[in-house]
């Protein structure tokens, strides 16, 4: 039998939005005899508790996030790499972009693979300077596609998000 790839989700955990829903439904169709999905969040909020709610297995990491001072950076970049280690995490996958930037330097650093899920129309010099860490870019749609520089359109990819559609019962007539 072969190993499991671990595959690692950060998430700040404080808010719930698109990008967590469609994980959501993501990981409830990912196929767990191949893959060890390792969920990581930073803060507590409604994601925290809807995962706690779900049982559904996840790290808290109770550090800086949000902007910090070089000593911060670093020693948060240094955790980080320890925890991928520690974990033997082969794949970083991340969905917004402050986790793009916290996790793009120890990803490459400690030898992972770092996946940037493009979700937004963030084309700011700073998320296109993390773009360089990346191994893959996946697009959600044509239009975040043609915002990827030219230069890095070789290592992205359209991947739609999935949408769960809900089947509404008719009301009956008063």
């Amino acid at each position: 039998m072969h190993k499991k790839i671990n595959i690692c989700y950060p998430f700040e955990g404080n808010n719930m939005g698109g990008s967590k829903i469609s994980f959501i439904q993501f990981l409830d169709k990912l196929n767990k005899k191949k893959f060890n999905p390792i969920i990581i969040l930073f803060q507590k909020g409604i994601f925290y508790e809807y995962l706690k709610e779900k049982k559904i297995n996840f790290f808290y990491l109770n550090i800086p996030i949000k902007r910090s001072n070089i000593f911060i950076l670093i020693l948060r970049s240094l955790l980080l790499i320890k925890l991928i280690r520690k974990h033997k995490i082969d794949i970083i996958h991340s969905n917004d972009n402050l986790m793009h930037i916290i996790w793009a330097i120890p990803a490459k650093l400690s030898g992972a693979i770092f996946i940037k899920h493009f979700r937004n129309t963030d084309r700011s010099k700073i998320m296109t300077l993390f773009e360089i860490f990346t191994d893959k870019i996946i697009a959600i749609s044509n239009y975040n596609f043609e915002l990827v520089p030219s230069f890095f359109k070789n290592k992205t990819i359209k991947i739609y998000n999935p949408i769960k559609l809900l089947k509404l019962k008719k009301k009956k007539p008063l």
